[in-house]
């Protein structure tokens, strides 16, 4: 009944993925079945949005994920921004950014970043004692972001998209998830991520990435650091701004601070 009430209520309204939040509580192994359980648990209203003023709503979701032996094996909070598509085209927050060539020696240099980036850990363990405040885990170079890079995510993710037929019944379902193209045929809204075009109609310069691709990154730098028996148990990102077909992102980090919590 919830949801029957709520259904396409905020349907045209455009989302812009914000941030999350992981809490990791047992391992999952090769075999398990996993089963998601994923709702929405808050709406904040905003006003003056950074995406072009008048009102903007922050959706609060949480996804619970159990295996088959029903122990609760994640849980993930995340956040979408969602404002509407004609108030983000007309605040051009982002009109003013140009986007250049990359020149043959800036290519060099990243082609080098990769060609010597540092292996993972592995099996080689990380003690408490080994870790101090200030350490800086090495930088791992992501990049110079490709539409490619964005279809190869997608592919690997499951994102949802379809093609003919199936496409004609996703729409059936869900209307507001299409929108005519240039030549007048339906096409998803999420194009915005591989579509210049239809990122510009929204108020950006370029095509953008998927904020869950930079989770996967920094899970990616956390992990190579901590090695293979460590335990990565909680991770949190904020996504500030859009990482746009063509930059290039340097994903580093810092320890900050050593504590014990719950005497672990």
């Amino acid at each position: 009944e919830i949801r029957a009430r709520g259904a396409h209520a905020l349907a045209g309204v455009h989302e812009f993925f914000a941030g999350d939040d992981w809490e990791l509580f047992v391992p999952i192994k090769a075999g398990d079945r996993m089963t998601k359980r994923y709702y929405l648990y808050a709406v904040d209203e905003k006003t003056n949005s950074a995406m072009g003023g008048g009102r903007s709503l922050i959706t609060r979701y949480r996804a619970d994920f159990t295996n088959q032996r029903g122990e609760l094996a994640a849980v993930q909070r995340f956040h979408y921004v969602r404002v509407e598509r004609d108030s983000a085209k007309k605040s051009g927050k982002y009109a003013a950014i140009e986007r250049t060539p990359y020149s043959d020696e800036q290519i060099d240099a990243i082609e080098a970043a990769y060609a010597n980036q540092p292996p993972p850990r592995g099996s080689e363990d990380r003690y408490w004692e080994d870790v101090n405040v200030g350490d800086e885990l090495a930088t791992l170079p992501k990049g110079p972001l490709t539409v490619t890079d964005t279809l190869a995510w997608m592919r690997g993710w499951g994102a949802g998209i379809h093609n003919s037929r199936l496409a004609w019944k996703h729409r059936q379902r869900a209307p507001k998830f299409y929108s005519r193209n240039e030549y007048g045929a339906w096409d998803v809204v999420e194009r915005v991520h591989w579509d210049d075009a239809a990122s510009r109609a929204i108020g950006n310069p370029a095509a953008y990435d998927f904020g869950r691709m930079r989770s996967a990154f920094l899970s990616h730098v956390v992990t190579n650091w901590m090695g293979d028996n460590a335990w990565l148990w909680r991770m949190k990102s904020e996504y500030r701004r859009f990482n746009f077909v063509g930059d290039m992102q340097w994903v580093k980090g810092k320890v900050l601070g050593k504590s014990i919590e719950d005497g672990h």
